[in-house]
């Protein structure tokens, strides 16, 4: 049972629609919360945090249009993700006039319970995502006040004792621990912003689709995947974030490493394709399996995959391709190789990529690569980089197979 279960409030005139929602979003892991009219609602929204509301549109006395504006009219509740379910208002009016409430999804009858279980998810993870990044940052102006308040304090008591040589000691001191903590928030206000960036313009322009006088239906639909995608995004730097800080375990179970690779390649897909790049994939019909946390490993083979994309971004090469090669080299053993074409790794580079904080980027936290390691390492394998003859450079990793199991083709 996760520990990070955000509420979910279903609202319904009709019993049985609400028994069967909540069948439909129980395996989720949530806390819903069962209202059987608008007034109910209301009352649970003044006394309990909400973070996705499910509501059918025809209802008695208060309909869905009117409790969704009133919800948006609370300042507590302006972002809250609020999805009509409805039989009847299907029209693209009906629609438009859902969202001028404050929808921000509308989901027809019968219930598909996959698109439904894959909506709410994707509205809950952002609320925990957008939670935790709020609670970063109020870590992090914390820890900045209370080292700066200890600092001070220190400082005031060199002056008091006049030794001149070591206050400004204690003041050089200072002032690097300030650019240090500096950089590590320009680093996340940079990531996160990236993604939050394309998330706005999407909106916007899917916005203007559904106000104009015609809704192109194929056009709302990609703006809406790529909303979803930059989401995805938004959550891998969080993740990342929270695994630095709090590295746990995971939830490992053993899988077929050549179908990870190839799902999670896909996700990589639209950053080759804005940089030239083709991302190829090599391995062996039959493999062992593997026991690991999926989407740790995930993250380790996407940001492996996006450096070496990154790495070519700014080099001549004829052909961008980034080869992803999956080997067993022994008995025991699985080994998942990254190569690019770039222009290499000097040897001081080299030597320090895998330390935290270290980059060489002009803007970017550098835990991206020492998290690699210390996933890796968690699951008993090893990571390491090397230049490429002629160019470019490998990085590759590590990990145990799960002894006596071999994979279907």
């Amino acid at each position: 049972m996760r520990e990070d279960k955000v509420n979910i409030l279903l609202v319904d005139d009709q019993p049985a629609k609400l028994l069967t929602y909540e069948a439909i979003l129980g395996e989720l892991g949530e806390n819903l919360i069962k209202a059987n009219s608008g007034e109910e609602a209301l009352e649970h929204l003044l006394r309990t945090d909400i973070a996705v509301v499910l509501v059918d549109v025809c209802m008695p006395k208060l309909d869905g249009f009117e409790l969704a504006a009133l919800i948006r009219q609370h300042p507590r509740y302006q972002d809250t993700a609020i999805i009509f379910i409805s039989a009847v208002h299907l029209t693209n009016l009906d629609q438009i006039k859902g969202y001028k409430a404050g929808a921000v999804d509308y989901v027809s009858v019968p219930v598909d319970p996959e698109l439904l279980r894959a909506r709410v998810t994707i509205f809950a993870d952002l609320y925990r995502k957008t939670g935790a990044l709020e609670r970063l940052n109020r870590d992090l102006e914390r820890r900045v006040a209370e080292r700066t308040a200890e600092l001070q304090a220190d400082i005031a008591e060199r002056k008091r004792t006049a030794e001149r040589l070591l206050e400004q000691e204690k003041r050089l001191t200072y002032v690097s621990r300030l650019g240090v903590l500096g950089e590590l928030a320009a680093g996340i206000a940079h990531e996160i912003n990236q993604p939050l960036t394309a998330i706005a313009t999407y909106a916007q322009a899917s916005r203007r689709l559904l106000t104009g006088t015609t809704c192109d239906k194929e056009e709302l639909l990609i703006a809406f995947n790529k909303i979803e995608r930059q989401v995805l995004r938004a959550g891998e730097v969080i993740r990342g974030l929270r695994a630095f800080t709090r590295p746990t375990e995971g939830n490992r179970r053993r899988v077929n490493l050549r179908d990870l690779l190839s799902e999670v390649l896909q996700l990589a897909q639209m950053d080759a394709r804005a940089h030239d790049t083709r991302i190829k994939l090599t391995t062996h019909p039959r493999l062992p399996q593997v026991t690991v946390d999926v989407i740790q490993i995930q993250q380790v083979v996407l940001n492996l995959v996006r450096n070496a994309i990154e790495a070519m971004a700014c080099t001549p090469v004829v052909k961008r391709i980034v080869n992803v090669d999956v080997a067993q080299i022994n008995e025991n053993d699985l080994r998942v190789a990254v190569s690019d074409r770039g222009e290499g790794l000097t040897p001081e580079v080299r030597d320090n990529l895998f330390t935290p904080f270290f980059t060489t980027k002009a803007q970017g936290m550098g835990i991206g690569l020492s998290l690699c390691r210390s996933i890796i390492n968690a699951h008993g394998g090893q990571i390491q980089v090397e230049n490429r003859t002629g160019g470019g450079a490998t990085f590759s990793f590590t990990l145990p197979t799960a002894a006596g199991e071999r994979a279907d083709t």
